[in-house]
This record gives C-alpha cells, sequence and structure tokens, in this order.
C-alpha cells in the first residue's frame, strides 16, 4: 500500500506518464497506480520481453538501460502508448525489481502542439502521420490504423515528394524525421495529389488574370502611343 501511495504521488507530479507499475524480481506485480484503468492488467509480449532483460542484468550501475516500446493504445484512445521501464536497485546497486511507466500519446502534455500538426490538413482529405524507429504508427488521424506497419516511402532525412496512398491514389507526402537522437521517429502530413493540384490552381488563377488584364492595358498603351 505505501508502494502504491508513492507511485500515485509521482504520477501526480510527473504527469508525462498514466500507469505506474513496480514488478519484483521474479516478474510478479507488486503495486501499481492506474486511475483510469477499468479492465485486468496485463502486459504485452515486448513488455515482458523488457522486464525479464531488466532482471537478468548482474548490476544496474554497469548499464543503466531504460527501454522503452510501443504498445496497443488504451481505451478508445487515439494514439499508441509507450512502456517505459527501468531496474530498481538497493544502495549496493543490486537489482531488486523492475518500475514501469505508460504514457498515453494522446493525453500526453508534451504532445498537443504536434498532434495538432498533423491534423493540420485532415479538412483537406489529408492524414497526419507518426512513426517510429520500425516504421510502426503511433498516431494517425484514423485510428484504426494506429499500431500498423507504415507501407510508404521513407526517405533518409527531411523530404517532399510523390508517394501512392494505401488505396492506390497519388499523394504529396511531408517527410520530417526526428533529429539528434539515435532512435528516430519521424512525422509525415500527406495530402491527396488531386487536392494539392487545385489549391495550387487556385492560387495561380487570380493571378494568371491579373497577369491577362496587365497584359491588355500594355498592349492599349502601346497601340495609342504609337498613334
Amino acid at each position: 500500500e505505501l508502494v502504491g501511495d508513492l507511485l500515485a504521488e509521482n504520477l501526480r507530479t510527473i504527469p508525462y506518464f498514466g500507469e505506474l507499475f513496480v514488478l519484483d524480481t521474479q516478474g510478479e506485480l507488486v503495486a501499481f497506480y492506474a486511475p483510469k484503468r477499468s479492465e485486468p492488467i496485463d502486459f504485452s509480449s515486448d513488455e515482458l520481453e523488457g522486464i525479464r532483460i531488466a532482471l537478468l542484468l548482474d548490476n544496474a550501475d554497469e548499464e543503466k538501460i531504460i527501454q522503452y516500446f510501443a504498445i496497443d493504445p488504451f481505451k478508445d484512445s487515439s494514439a499508441a502508448q509507450l512502456s517505459f521501464m527501468v531496474p530498481l536497485t538497493d544502495e549496493l546497486g543490486e537489482i531488486k525489481g523492475v518500475l514501469l511507466g505508460r504514457s498515453d500519446l494522446s493525453n500526453n502534455p508534451y504532445a498537443p502542439s504536434m498532434l495538432i500538426s498533423l491534423t493540420s490538413l485532415e479538412d483537406m482529405g489529408g492524414e497526419g502521420i507518426l512513426i517510429d524507429e520500425e516504421g510502426k504508427i503511433l498516431y494517425h488521424t484514423d485510428p484504426s490504423r494506429v499500431m500498423d506497419d507504415y507501407t510508404g516511402k521513407i526517405p533518409n532525412g527531411p523530404a517532399f515528394f510523390d508517394d501512392t496512398a494505401y488505396d492506390g491514389t497519388r499523394q504529396m507526402v511531408y517527410f520530417q524525421p526526428e533529429e539528434g537522437r539515435g532512435r528516430q521517429w519521424a512525422a509525415i502530413v500527406t495530402v491527396p495529389a488531386q487536392i494539392a493540384q487545385q489549391q495550387a490552381l487556385n492560387i495561380i488563377g487570380p493571378l494568371l488574370i491579373l497577369l491577362a488584364v496587365l497584359i491588355l492595358i500594355g498592349f492599349l498603351l502601346i497601340k495609342y502611343g504609337l498613334r
């Protein structure tokens, strides 16, 4: 109960995480704080493997590993969850358990501006996508595609290019990888090519009319000037 109270206090202090769990050296759940959870607690296969790896370390001081994995969305969420875990040690550095924290990207306090940017073209038929370093979709304007594999082109750096959408239509794609980290995520914004072309015509149409008017005025000035 004391551990659970401590987890609750830390969850309020550090709002990045939505759920916190403590497991013992056997991988058994000791305490947790998950205020929004109504269904039974279960761990994904990636989380179970991460827990096993964390408990196999001889000494946590030798490898300060913080593992993280993308897991299925929380109920009614539009984005994947991130699961972080780190070994718990005593004063001698001996591993005594594992601390696991989950963060829902759709409710993460650091994510709103990013998600707003990704949904900015939704009214035009565009899509906003966030993928991890393995090409797994962490966020998509179509929530049913979260945790699917991204099948589009993945450039080596920032790029703007034509591509084929999953339904076979042409689309314009802006690809922006995260910079400055070893494990790169990437933000992708797409818009149907037809919409992009229509927007281009909407912009250039008035300019063409203005140019035609200026040519006509110039022609008239030259004609009457020569007379």
